[in-house]
């Protein structure tokens, strides 16, 4: 019996030491963050994410519109909370009559969304809007949508996904 009591405690002390942290390299998160709240994540060469530069334009996926990202703050997007300025126009370049957009965020690698809904306030121009508040919690690949109906519609004009890598 002293056999089986001492090679316990002889596992349990190595399983102790091979837990600390005396290395000097921190552990952790599964979704690339250290205990004390920083990012480690790299995603930066992930071939789905695009690099932030101000007027940073792409055309909607049905080729009706075109979205602007003119300015982030902070810039690049980073974690936590962020503020955009988008333009959409039609794929004349002409403002959307009577737009009506809406965000959604989402993490693909991880398959969930943002715990806040921004804030998105249409300008008096008509094609420009202001994002408050998009939440990005945590390092890795985020993908922010908006989709863009006309005149009271229902049925999508068009839409266009912004990806970054939160590092």
């Amino acid at each position: 019996m002293k056999f089986v009591s001492l090679s316990f405690l002889a596992l349990s002390a190595m399983f102790a030491l091979g837990c600390s942290t005396e290395s000097g390299s921190e552990p952790t998160h599964p979704h690339g963050e250290s205990p004390d709240g920083s990012s480690t994540f790299e995603c930066s060469s992930d071939p789905r994410v695009q690099s932030y530069v101000a007027n940073l334009e792409k055309n909607g996926v049905l080729n009706r519109a075109r979205f602007t990202l003119t300015s982030a703050d902070p810039a690049p997007p980073r974690r936590g909370f962020n503020n955009w300025t988008l333009n959409i126009v039609d794929s004349a370049g002409n403002p959307i009559p009577n737009p009506t957009v809406t965000i959604s965020g989402m993490m693909p690698d991880h398959q969930h969304g943002w715990s806040t809904q921004p804030t998105l306030t249409a300008g008096a121009d008509g094609k420009s809007f202001t994002v408050e508040k998009i939440y990005l919690s945590m390092g890795g690949v985020w993908e922010v949508t908006f989709d863009v109906t006309s005149d009271g519609s229902s049925t999508l004009l068009d839409k266009a996904t912004f990806t970054f890598c939160i590092g």
